[in-house]
């Protein structure tokens, strides 16, 4: 697998942030792929009108892609504040200057797809936590009543993700539950088709306390 990282450091109010746009791995990537994914990664910024509040947000765009391949139209499937919708749609605008048909990786033309961004507050001075491995480590535990209730959460919270799906399809098994675990599969299969591509937007926050000293991190 294969994602890239891209940060930079960011004073607000004597607390420093640390933002992260990172696609989110799949498991092959072509060279078209990975060239538009690079470009979001590379110029997807945390709003500036959204780092003194920390506020979070999801935006969706659907792309057509007409018969030939070519982009066609969009919309705003899922919206946010202004500022979250405007910073998506400048970045898309720009990368879709060097569209090739071969970012679909072979899925159908005359079709539409989706593009997802998460804007994300960490208060944890680090990455948010991880509730895909909390709720993995419960199924390796042999407590997937816990492990599903997780991962009802992280389905509704992120329903563009298909790995929620594939989880939640796997804690089902494992509870029994056959024909809710096949739906699950079912959808894991078509949002990872209809998802072209998904990236977190990441705010790492670090509380500081003030002493006579000057500023200086709690641990």
């Amino acid at each position: 697998m294969r994602f890239l990282i891209v940060s930079i450091f960011l004073l607000v109010a004597l607390v420093p942030l640390l933002v992260s746009a990172n696609p989110i791995p799949i498991d092959s990537i072509s060279p078209a792929k990975k060239e538009w994914d690079e470009f979001f990664g590379r110029n997807l910024k945390y709003p500036t009108e959204a780092l003194r509040t920390r506020e979070s947000a999801q935006v969706v765009i659907s792309i057509k892609i007409g018969p030939e391949g070519t982009l066609d139209s969009l919309h705003l499937v899922e919206k946010a504040s202004p500022y979250f919708n405007d910073q998506v749609l400048r970045v898309f605008d720009m990368a879709s200057l060097f569209w090739k048909n071969e970012v679909l990786e072979g899925r159908e033309f005359n079709a539409s797809y989706q593009i997802v961004v998460n804007f994300i507050v960490s208060n944890t001075g680090g990455p948010p936590t991880d509730r895909k491995k909390i709720a993995t480590n419960y199924i390796l535990a042999g407590k997937p009543e816990k492990a599903l209730k997780i991962s009802e959460q992280l389905v509704k919270s992120n329903p563009y993700d298909y790995i929620n799906y594939e989880l939640r399809s796997q804690i089902n098994r494992q509870l029994g539950n056959s024909e809710q675990a096949e739906k699950d599969l079912l959808s894991s299969q078509k949002v990872k088709n209809d998802v072209l591509s998904s990236f977190d937007v990441v705010i790492f926050s670090v509380v500081r306390s003030t002493s006579a000293t000057g500023t200086i991190p709690l641990r």
